[in-house]
């Protein structure tokens, strides 16, 4: 019974399927996975002064926006110490004002009285000034009492002037060294009374971001030193993934890339986008990589998370390049 030949498929078509057969096998290659871990931004709210909390309505998981009060210090000296650099500027605007005015009306007037009485006692020694005139031209007196009467008449009118030259300062203002001096002490004193309020102001402290209480560290009661943080703010909306990539699969990583972050219990993936690439190498930390995988060089790489995500602080993740 003759044999039936075998078929032998020609050389071109197994290489055909040789080709597709790796394409596909190449298809089916897994992506890059690598683990990290969630990290949050946190901002440390401190005292700017020392000082005992009086007042703290805040505690860990509430959610505060801009300008909602965080705590308050004592304000017992900062109050005294702003009431008396107010005072001391009140009392440096009155004395300008008073260097502008000039005398006081009472002042003006026991001036003009002065003027009247220099006056007529002017008016009284021309008289007798001529009077001893005509008696000197008649030979009844002597030469000597004439002197004298045009004395008292050259006294009297000095007097006048003197008393005139006063009434017309007494209605000027300060000279203008003293105004200088008392503009130059209004603005110390204002410096001061802004400084003092600006020393208050520090003893309450409002909330310059929108975020989460993660962490209060001094509560009402206790007395917190200067720039001890008393509490931390984490800001959800910068939340960020932290993982090693090693250095053979760096090339597979970008900035601005989007990666998958996913976690034990998580419905689906978390898009993520790469921000930060460390420049240099680091060996790889133990706590993420097995022992005998520690010698080999990673590089750190962040990504930042959406403001809407589930992943918490601290939590491991897988992350699909």
């Amino acid at each position: 019974m003759p044999c039936k030949p075998q078929y032998k498929p020609h050389l071109p078509i197994l290489l055909a399927l040789s080709f597709l057969g790796l394409v596909a096998c190449q298809s089916q290659q897994p992506s890059t996975e690598l683990t990290g871990y969630i990290e949050a931004e946190l901002r440390m709210v401190a005292a700017p002064q020392a000082g005992w909390i009086t007042e703290q309505n805040i505690k860990e998981g509430d959610v505060v926006t801009e300008q909602q009060l965080l705590f308050k210090l004592d304000q017992v000296s900062q109050l005294a110490q702003a009431e008396q650099a107010e005072q001391n500027l009140r009392a440096a605007e009155a004395r300008l004002q008073d260097l502008q005015k000039g005398a006081r009306p009472e002042e003006v007037k026991a001036l003009s009285s002065q003027l009247q009485e220099a006056q007529a006692k002017l008016a009284l020694a021309e008289k007798e000034a001529v009077r001893i005139q005509s008696l000197v031209s008649k030979g009844l007196t002597t030469k000597e009492q004439l002197d004298r009467a045009q004395t008292d008449v050259a006294v009297s009118q000095a007097q006048v002037k003197t008393i005139e030259q006063n009434i017309q300062v007494a209605g000027l203002g300060g000279r203008i060294d003293a105004l200088m001096g008392a503009e130059a002490s209004i603005r110390a004193a204002s410096a001061s009374f802004d400084e003092k309020q600006y020393q208050l102001s520090q003893r309450t402290l409002l909330s310059q971001l929108n975020g989460l209480v993660y962490e209060v560290y001094y509560h009402q009661g206790e007395y917190v030193p200067t720039a001890a943080p008393v509490l931390a703010i984490r800001l959800t909306d910068q939340d960020k993934v932290r993982f090693h990539v090693p250095q053979d699969q760096l090339t597979e990583v970008q900035l601005g890339q989007t990666i998958q972050v996913n976690a034990d219990g998580l419905a689906t993936p978390v898009s993520a986008k790469v921000t930060y690439i460390a420049s240099t190498a680091e060996f790889t930390p133990p706590v993420i990589y097995s022992k005998d995988s520690r010698a080999k060089l990673v590089f750190l790489v962040e990504a930042t998370l959406p403001a809407n995500h589930d992943l918490k602080p601290g939590l491991p993740v897988d992350i699909t390049l």
